[in-house]
């Protein structure tokens, strides 16, 4: 976890793992796809209620990569996140999901997102390979 006072910006790091393997889920790419997006759709329609949450959106770039956003706004404070997670096999028969997330007062946000972007390029990404054409 890294914390700028300068800035109020808070990067934490989680991971978590899964039993899954990565090739298997590499195979059942189409299927968690369209999991993952549903997971997602149901927390945009559940923070779509809450009065603070503003702007909520999210991307998925594959299914080893996507990444959530929005802002939190109160009478006190109005806070930015942005978060992107990672998904690789991290031995034989497990999968991890490494989380990097930016919690910022949104005045500060692009001076804090600068430094987040470098914490999430010094993470390996890599492709899955498309297994349609081994067939």
């Amino acid at each position: 976890m890294f914390f700028n006072c300068d800035t109020n910006g808070l990067i934490y790091i989680t991971s978590s793992k899964s039993f899954w393997s990565f090739n298997l889920i590499s195979c059942m790419y189409e299927g968690i796809e369209k999991n993952l997006q549903k997971l997602l759709e149901k927390k945009k329609k559940k923070l779509s209620k809450d009065v603070y949450v503003k702007n909520y959106f999210y991307e998925i770039y594959s299914i080893e990569n996507w990444c959530e956003s929005f802002s939190y706004e109160t009478e006190i404070n109005k806070t930015e996140m942005r978060g992107e997670y990672m998904m690789y096999g991290c031995c034989e028969d497990d999968t991890c999901v490494i989380g990097i997330e930016l919690l910022s007062d949104i005045k500060t946000f692009d001076e804090n997102y600068k430094v987040f972007n470098k914490v999430v390029s010094s993470f390996q990404k890599r492709e899955i390979m498309d297994l349609k054409f081994l067939r």
